[in-house]
């Protein structure tokens, strides 16, 4: 998934990719999520995260 935050000219500021997993527990008919998790790739040359990807 991409958020991308742009300024009151809807100028585009800047944009992430980031990754969110869901665990789901089905209860009396309804699912409700048991957990989330929500990363960045990172770069396996630099160690740090990859925030620009398309």
């Amino acid at each position: 998934m991409s958020l991308i935050a742009y300024n009151g000219s809807e100028e585009k500021l800047r944009q992430i990719t980031n990754r969110f997993t869901f665990g789901l527990k089905k209860e009396n008919n309804s699912w409700k999520i048991i957990h989330q998790h929500s990363s960045l790739p990172i770069s396996m040359e630099t160690g740090k995260c990859i925030s620009n990807l398309k």
